[in-house]
């Protein structure tokens, strides 16, 4: 029987905002201790409002494995809570919590192709 590991949520700084469209920016996150991660995985992202209700979205990761920091690109979705607070309230030196990478669905530069993986997951 596999032991399920809990999901752990960490600090991570914005350090720059890309405005793709008028719907779409790029954030650049850098966390205290980033995990490694592969092409194809992603992170939640979860938000505390003010009366402490908690909402969490996915985002998959748009920089390269190859960086020591986290890159996500995000939509602003007509009522999305999470979407508009990141594109309305957050800022450059905002600090948000993220989830280690998660994800078994990624690229092998073994085959060249998109695969399963149970190795190389935070999962």
């Amino acid at each position: 029987m596999a032991i399920i590991e809990a999901l752990r949520y960490f600090p991570a700084t914005v350090s720059y905002i890309h405005v793709e469209s008028p719907r779409v920016k790029v954030f650049g996150l850098n966390a205290a201790s980033p995990a490694r991660f592969l092409a194809g995985q992603h992170v939640i992202v979860r938000i505390t409002e003010s009366d402490g209700f908690t909402q969490s979205r996915h985002y998959s990761l748009t920089s390269a494995p190859s960086s020591n920091n986290y890159e996500i690109a995000v939509a602003k979705t007509d009522g999305g809570a999470v979407s508009t607070h990141l594109h309305d309230q957050v800022g450059i030196d905002s600090v948000i919590e993220v989830s280690q990478p998660l994800g078994k669905f990624v690229w092998s530069e073994t085959n060249n192709s998109l695969c399963r993986s149970e190795e190389h997951t935070s999962e």
